[in-house]
């Protein structure tokens, strides 16, 4: 059984019948201090068992030396080298075997009690370096458990470790309050998404054949949660948790059986693929992903080169946050190759308009989108319609519709055009870097309670007008025709032309999209239909009329400033 040497003890040998007590009183063994203890012999006939209660206190790398004992090999058992350890251990041993020439590991009974400070091993849960170790460990024949306080790659954490004989399994538990830089310590990532302090739970399950299953509670309450694939964020002191149950195998490959994520108003939920030799996630499945007006689900699969594939389909996406990036962004797009595709029932856009049956398919290439198909329903009948494709000159963005008031307040342009029919084009690839140029046509629309024109219309005294425009029906108009460039914020009118029964307008300007102001100029041609028949005249009309869109009655104006409040002129 067990020997360890033990030198200057005190014993007191009792012989009572079959018992024969032997109490020792201090001594050493190996480097530990032995207090009072007890060794008994029980039994007769040849038939005798040793039973050993022993309090030893010192260096924790000679209690473990103890346990390696050939007859107990517990510390290889356990993967711990003596020589490695550190710390001051507190221990209860007690042994029981019969006395035979030759003893197996299972014929002797091992139970320690032992409170341990000051504990330091490298790789000790794992794979993380512990240190400043206060833990509480009790082993028997079974299994070996300790808990307590500790440092984890130098950061403090409550640990505790469960590793059973039979079957080889290892259980570790980690729990702490982290903050960025402790996260970071630790090998967690998510320094992109989750920025403040986390309380982490974690618990690892390691199995004799190398294989990992790890589950983890965080609770985000305290920290600050943004997500900028979908523009969305959680500020501190709002409820969030996120649940997750990874798996690795005993030969790399990984996955993350299942995540979920509550936060704010979103709730997310899923699993991931990952890639066994870097971590890096390969394939993504979010069973629902909801918050605000959207709720759907998405597979995400990252190919050779990292090119990324998406699918989104479901019941309902917001689109408004999508728009502003699109229309208010710095024009950049990632190097990922991308291709997207969309299927919903309905999207949400601005004022309140609701497109239905939506479906798209984009792709990008080089850090530009080289290809789109879309369309949509905007109810009664009506339709968007919109492609991105190459020709000769480039990339050409086409954008169509039957109702383009409808489409002008979804993409929150201009909320005063009823019905029409919209065509716009966008040429993508000018030449300058950041310059997008083309055209806007709309035919056979209505303006109803315009601010901007009432504005106009009022400072030239057409009141008849200004009658129709505030009237349920609107000011009709014919046609539509508005040349733009656009560089960053600045949108260039080029030569502007609307024109209808009643009125008529050319104009040209800018209007600075960041700052939200104008600067237009043109002219205001009333009775338009009786002053265009005038510039039909041959010769004639080109005296009396002069530009194209003129009249023999018309007025110049300027609009300037805020766009919320210009001054007319």
């Amino acid at each position: 059984g067990p020997r360890p040497p033990g030198e200057g003890v005190d014993a007191t040998v009792t012989i009572s019948g079959k018992v024969i007590e032997i109490a020792t009183r201090g001594g050493r063994l190996r480097g530990l201090r032995a207090g009072d203890g007890l060794l008994m012999i029980v039994g007769e006939n040849g038939d005798f068992e040793m039973k050993i209660d022993l309090p030893l206190s010192g260096p924790v790398a000679d209690a473990i030396a103890i346990l390696d004992d050939p007859s107990l090999d517990y510390a290889k058992t356990v993967g711990i080298d003596p020589k490695a350890i550190t710390g001051t251990a507190r221990a209860r041993l007690r042994f029981s075997f019969p006395l035979l020439a030759k003893l197996a590991p299972a014929d002797i009974g091992v139970e320690v009690d032992a409170t341990i400070s000051d504990l330091a091993l490298s790789g000790a849960v794992d794979g993380y370096d512990l240190s400043r170790g206060a833990l509480t460990l009790k082993l028997d024949n079974r299994r070996i458990v300790a808990e307590g306080t500790a440092a984890l790659n130098g950061v403090p954490a409550k640990i505790a470790w469960r590793q059973d004989f039979a079957s080889g399994e290892r259980r570790y538990r980690i729990e702490g309050r982290f903050t960025d830089s402790q996260r970071r310590g630790l090998g967690i990532p998510g320094d992109d998404y989750v920025t403040g302090p986390t309380t982490i739970t974690a618990e690892i399950v390691a199995t004799a054949d190398g294989a990992r299953r790890v589950t983890a509670n965080v609770d985000l309450r305290e920290a600050t949660l943004r997500l900028p694939e979908i523009f969305w964020e959680k500020a501190p002191g709002e409820d969030g948790s996120l649940k997750l149950d990874l798996w690795r195998g005993p030969k790399g490959a990984s996955r993350l059986d299942s995540f979920r994520l509550a936060a704010g108003d979103l709730i997310a939920m899923g699993r991931a693929e990952l890639d066994p030799g870097t971590g890096a996630l390969r394939r993504l499945d979010i069973d629902r992903l909801k918050t605000g007006e959207t709720d759907v689900s998405a597979g995400l699969e990252i190919g050779t080169g990292g090119a990324v594939k998406v699918a989104v389909v479901g019941e309902s996406i917001d689109l408004r946050p999508f728009l502003d990036d699109a229309i208010g962004g710095d024009g950049k797009t990632s190097e990922t190759p991308l291709s997207l595709s969309l299927n919903v029932r309905r999207a949400v856009l601005y004022n309140g308009v609701i497109a239905t049956d939506v479906t798209a398919k984009l792709r990008r290439r080089d850090r530009e989108w080289v290809a789109m198909k879309g369309s949509a329903s905007l109810g009664g009948g009506k339709r968007l319609v919109l492609g991105l494709a190459k020709t000769k000159d480039g990339r050409l963005l086409r954008v169509g519709s039957d109702d383009a008031g409808t489409v002008l307040r979804a993409l929150d342009v201009y909320g005063a055009v009823v019905g029409g029919k919209l065509s716009l084009t966008a040429r993508l690839d000018t030449g300058e870097p950041g310059l997008v140029t083309g055209e806007m046509r709309i035919a056979d629309f209505r303006a109803v309670k315009a601010p901007l024109l009432a504005k106009l219309l009022s400072v030239a005294s057409l009141t008849g007008v200004i009658d129709l425009l505030k009237g349920g029906a609107g000011l009709p108009f014919t046609r539509l025709v508005i040349p733009y460039e656009k560089k960053g914020d600045i949108l260039t009118l080029t030569d502007m032309r609307i024109y209808g029964p009643a009125i008529g307008l050319t104009g040209k300007g800018t209007i600075d999209l960041g700052r939200r102001r104008l600067d237009l100029a043109g002219t205001l041609v009333p009775a338009y239909t009786l002053n265009s028949v005038f510039g039909k005249l041959p010769i004639l009309g080109d005296i009396l009329v002069g530009a194209k869109g003129g009249g023999l009655i018309a007025m110049s104006y300027r609009v300037t400033g805020p766009l919320a409040d210009p001054k007319t002129t």
